[in-house]
């Protein structure tokens, strides 16, 4: 994959002009399975399957294909169940620190690793791509939870498990516009993670991201970090605008997308869902209390 760096400093102009912000891409920018480059490749954020732009190193939204740009991280923007809810912040937000070992030790269980598989076009001209994202357990009886734009698209979907096992799963409802999307597997007794309450969320608060990103092992991988703002608004490169997140400088990468954001007490107060490529420490997640709702309707 291609790295980009930024221009060194240029000379202040005396009447310097601001640049239009960049679109934000899905951060399940699928990382694209080791194969020929497809001839086609569709530009779209990772809110939507088909093609998300391979945008530099972190390969963004990159997801060529249906599969759901969700795969390796999340999208860009433009603008700027189980498990109790928790009422206020936590001993570990007061103080700024937190046991982000034990966090993501207890965690692990409850991730998987989604990878996904979409064919588009017809004879020889017939496309098959591969990508790969995040999701989180939502009941021990097999509902997941992920990023609408991790699996759309999608003809074949596997969900991996921190024990190594796998299943195949299924859409059991998705919504685009919100970015959200339970799938369900044919399995009973998954460890659901535990959920807390992004509004008890204040910024400077300790986070931890836990996705699986670029694709790089069987197994997840995880960034600290800390809350920089709440009530954003970005609009991502496939036009979707997403409301209300909850901004981090914990790295949120491409594969990323559909993976937890905890908070201090190892509660998921948000999901990972886009990052820019052209900013550093960046991303953004949908925060639990508006996502669960949304989850509990498609679970239905």
């Amino acid at each position: 994959m291609n790295t980009e760096r930024s221009n060194p400093l240029l000379p202040r102009s005396p009447n310097p002009v601001r640049p239009a912000m960049p679109a934000f891409e899905p951060e399940t920018a699928d990382i694209p399975a080791p194969q020929p480059a497809p001839q086609e490749a569709l530009h779209r954020s990772a809110g939507g399957g088909i093609g998300l732009r391979l945008a530099s190193f972190l390969v963004l939204a990159s997801v060529a294909t249906g599969a759901g740009a969700g795969a390796v991280a999340g999208r860009l923007s433009a603008d700027t169940g189980d498990g109790g809810s928790v009422p206020a912040a936590s001993a570990a937000a007061s103080t700024g620190s937190i046991d982000a070992r034990g966090i993501i030790q207890r965690t692990l269980p409850s991730v998987v690793t989604i990878d996904v598989t979409a064919t588009n076009g017809a004879g020889r001209r017939t496309v098959t791509q591969q990508a790969s994202g995040t999701g989180f357990v939502l009941s021990s009886d097999g509902l997941i939870a992920t990023n609408a734009h991790v699996v759309a698209g999608a003809n074949a979907i596997t969900v991996s498990f921190a024990d190594g096992s796998s299943a195949v799963a299924t859409v059991v409802g998705s919504d685009s516009n919100a970015d959200l999307a339970v799938l369900r597997v044919n399995r009973t007794g998954l460890a659901a993670a535990p959920l807390g309450s992004s509004g008890a969320l204040h910024m400077g608060d300790p986070v931890v991201a836990v996705g699986n990103a670029l694709d790089l092992g069987a197994t997840p991988s995880a960034s600290t970090g800390i809350v920089s703002a709440l009530d954003r608004t970005i609009t991502t490169n496939d036009g979707n605008t997403l409301q209300h997140l909850v901004q981090t400088d914990a790295a949120i990468n491409p594969g990323d997308s559909g993976g937890p954001l905890l908070n201090g007490d190892g509660q998921v107060v948000g999901i990972s869902s886009a990052g820019n490529t052209s900013a550093q420490n960046i991303g953004f997640a949908i925060p639990i209390d508006q996502a669960l709702p949304i989850l509990n309707g498609l679970s239905h």
